[in-house]
Formats: structure tokens, sequence, C-alpha cells
């Protein structure tokens, strides 16, 4: 298991709920970190090698893509 097996499983199930919850691919950033604490309220990103979110995301670039939303960027799985 690498560094970024956990985080980018817990994004991707993160992404799923979200995305099905909302009927739509395209999910809010600020709100995949609450949905990652409630899969797993044990994780923590310096565990991992992270000192951001924002810096989590910014390491699966094969798994997510990025998009200015109107309000907050938005991701959705590749």
């Amino acid at each position: 298991m690498t560094a970024t097996d956990e985080p980018r499983e817990l994004v991707r199930r993160a992404l799923r709920l979200l995305a099905e919850k909302r009927a739509d691919i395209w999910v809010n950033k600020g709100e995949i970190w609450p949905m990652v604490k409630r899969l797993d309220p044990t994780f923590e990103l310096n565990e991992h090698g992270f000192t951001s979110f924002s810096g989590m995301l910014k390491a699966l670039p094969d798994l997510i893509e990025v998009r200015k939303g109107e309000h907050d960027q938005q991701v959705r799985l590749k």
C-alpha cells in the first residue's frame, strides 16, 4: 500500500456518495472533506504526508478532475 492508497480510496468513496446524493457528477470541493471525515473519522492528513486537503487532492490528478464552479471549485472522478 502506498502513501496515497488510503486517501485515494476515501476521496473516491466520498465523491461517489456525494455525486449520487446530488444526482450530479460534479461536487463542490467544500463538501468532500466533511464526507471523508464521516467515512473515516480517524483519518489525518499529516499521517499521509499532506499539510492540507487541497494538497491531497492535487496529489490525485489521475483520479479526479477539478473545474471552477460558481462559488467553489468543483471536483469529479475521471
